[in-house]
């Protein structure tokens, strides 16, 4: 019975951990980001979905307005850039049941199932790149499982960019 409690604890955990969407930031440090005051886009590797690659760009957009940083024609401050890319992560489901022997007797029995998964699994990657220098100077990763719903993803990604620009720009040390 514990054993078998184990393995339920053990699943809901692995269930867990994949609904949860990843955020990542990094910047270069040596940057002046208050100089930064217009953008314009560059294309990059674009999500498989372009209804989606829009909807990245308009929440982008609107984090980047919202932070004082304004869209321009020609001679941005910043370009930014975006990457998208679909995979397949396998997820391996053990599930053991079984019960032991009686004192003395022996005998038993138990089973063990194995369920291998293919999960979709996105990441969207958002540049930002001094049009000056042509050098990176912020860079944000998120990462999900994709939805077979496109109102699902769209959420998702409304979700991940704005906790992407949480803190931009980043806070001169």
């Amino acid at each position: 019975m514990r054993f078998a409690k184990f393995c339920i604890g053990l699943l809901i955990l692995s269930a867990a951990s994949l609904a949860l969407a990843s955020v990542s930031v990094d910047f270069e440090k040596a940057a002046d980001f208050s100089k930064y005051k217009t953008y314009q886009w560059k294309e990059g590797t674009s999500l498989p979905n372009p209804l989606m690659q829009d909807r990245l760009e308009a929440a982008i957009d609107k984090e980047l307005q919202a932070k004082g940083v304004k869209p321009a024609t020609d001679q941005a401050d910043l370009i930014v850039i975006t990457h998208g890319k679909l995979e397949t992560q396998q997820h391996v489901d053990v599930t053991s049941f079984g019960y032991g022997g009686y004192y003395g007797w022996g005998g038993g029995m138990a089973t063990t199932s194995t369920t291998v998964r293919e999960i979709p699994v996105g990441t969207i990657l958002v540049d930002l790149v001094d049009s000056g220098t042509n050098k990176l100077v912020w860079r944000g990763s998120g990462q999900d499982i994709v939805s077979t719903k496109p109102e699902k993803n769209e959420a998702k990604i409304n979700k991940i960019i704005p906790k992407m620009f949480k803190n931009f720009p980043p806070a001169k040390k």
